[in-house]
């Protein structure tokens, strides 16, 4: 580690302390996340805490959807989405109460990579029926060509 990234780390704890101090709730903010888990053995018996359960259809669909999700990040190399797909999924898979938040979250995560007309496209663009149409590589972006008449883009 550097010197200025232990002092940018510092200056970040430093500041952490001083906004907790002269908030109206003092350092029981600071304090208040290391006493809940010491006292972890209460949250189980809250259901929202609870990790998910594969005992609702609900629950199934959800871990189909994130399955499906994942491997299309994956397989098109999209590591930062699938990095950020895979934390969500962790996220609802450790609580319930994240699943309503992941399912939201891997629409957004997954759009830009789906096709954007249907696949069964018929018409003038010599890439209809192709998936995904006319999109090319540009790191974890995917990025439009513009269409010419007469000009394959794959």
């Amino acid at each position: 580690m550097s010197v200025a990234g232990a002092l940018a780390g510092g200056a970040a704890m430093l500041g952490c302390v001083v906004g907790a101090a002269v908030s109206p709730y003092g350092m029981e903010l600071v304090r208040f996340p290391l006493q809940m888990s010491s006292r972890s053995h209460a949250l189980v018996l809250i259901s929202e805490w609870r990790p998910l359960a594969f005992d609702s259809l609900v629950n199934v669909v959800f871990l189909i959807e994130a399955v499906v999700v994942l491997a299309l990040l994956m397989w098109r190399r999209a590591w930062w989405r699938t990095l950020l797909g895979v934390v969500v999924v962790a996220a609802a898979l450790m609580a319930v109460r994240n699943e309503a938040i992941a399912v939201l979250a891997l629409v957004p995560i997954a759009a830009p990579l789906l096709p954007t007309r249907p696949l069964g496209h018929t018409g003038s663009d010599p890439d209809a029926g192709r998936w995904p149409p006319g999109l090319d590589r540009d790191g974890d972006r995917c990025v439009r060509r513009p269409w010419r008449p007469g000009v394959r883009s794959w």
